[in-house]
């Protein structure tokens, strides 16, 4: 198979929640965040009409922009990125309990046809934790 790049990132959605008792519970500084009432505004900061509905935190997962299959595959850092989940197994289960929720956002980027196998361990451990996987792939 081809080599590819990825990128993962944390997403933590809540009806209310201030995202820094968010970046205070995984320890991870988020790259975008906002509180659910707040003024909404465009990624370079200017105002937007409306307020936002719900609270939003993201943060990279792994400390790279884009990590390369061939230096660590993706299995690999998704295993590293559910041990970290786990040790916030109650956060994640009261973030839930409030109607939110938790996911994994995996951006793939590949020049050619890829494979990648998920493990039913490593998929049964983010399901235990209630986090959603979501890919987005760019060919």
């Amino acid at each position: 198979m081809n080599a590819y790049e990825y990128t993962i990132a944390a997403r933590i959605k809540h009806p209310s929640i201030d995202p820094a008792v968010v970046t205070e519970a995984l320890g991870l500084q988020p790259q975008h965040s906002w509180k659910a009432g707040a003024a909404r505004r465009t990624p370079t900061g200017e105002p937007l009409e409306g307020r936002y509905r719900e609270s939003y935190w993201t943060a990279q997962i792994v400390d790279a922009e884009r990590i390369s299959s061939t230096e660590m595959p993706l299995e690999v850092a998704l295993a590293q990125s559910v041990a970290l989940l786990q040790k916030n197994e109650k956060f994640l289960a009261k973030v839930a309990d409030e109607g939110g929720s938790a996911e994994l956002f995996i951006g793939i980027f590949g020049a050619g046809n890829l494979g990648i196998e998920l493990p039913p361990t490593l998929l049964a451990r983010f399901g235990r934790l209630g986090v959603a996987i979501s890919l987005d792939i760019y060919p």
